[in-house]
């Protein structure tokens, strides 16, 4: 696995896990196709489930909450920093001031696959009425690095 020294500053790690690596696998992605804030927003979306909602890493809350934008697309990205994982814009992650001018946008789960993760969004919607940010994850996360 090739992988740079810019995603080790932003939380990435050896071994990596298996969600990680479910996601390389699903999204037929090598690490080197991610642009670095990618490798932070993996990160940090552990994290969030981790550490907010108590629970491993959750494949399908991540497919509701992101999406993937690859150039010049999906099946073939460029080698190096050719793909980078977007927050959808639709309200459901905690409010964070994150940079993201992706127009494209990636199928959601399937309906039935959808239950669990109604339930871990009136979870972390409980946890954002209770003023959790997602800079408050971020911050969270960058000081366990510490």
């Amino acid at each position: 696995m090739v992988v740079f020294q810019s995603f080790y500053e932003k939380g990435f790690g050896l071994p990596s896990g298996a969600f990680f690596r479910g996601l390389l696998h699903y999204y037929r992605l090598e690490a080197m196709h991610l642009k670095p804030i990618s490798i932070a927003q993996i990160a940090t979306f552990i994290h969030l489930c981790e550490g907010f909602l108590g629970i491993a890493p959750h494949f399908n809350l991540w497919r509701t909450l992101y999406h993937l934008w690859a150039y010049p697309n999906k099946d073939t990205p460029d080698v190096v920093g050719g793909a980078a994982f977007s927050l959808r814009q639709d309200g459901k992650y905690p409010e964070a001031s994150f940079k993201d001018n992706n127009k494209r946008w990636e199928k959601k789960p399937a309906e039935e696959e959808m239950v669990e993760v109604e339930v871990l969004l009136a979870e972390l919607q409980g946890l954002k009425a209770e003023k959790l940010t997602g800079v408050t994850v971020a911050l969270s996360f960058a000081k366990r690095l510490i």
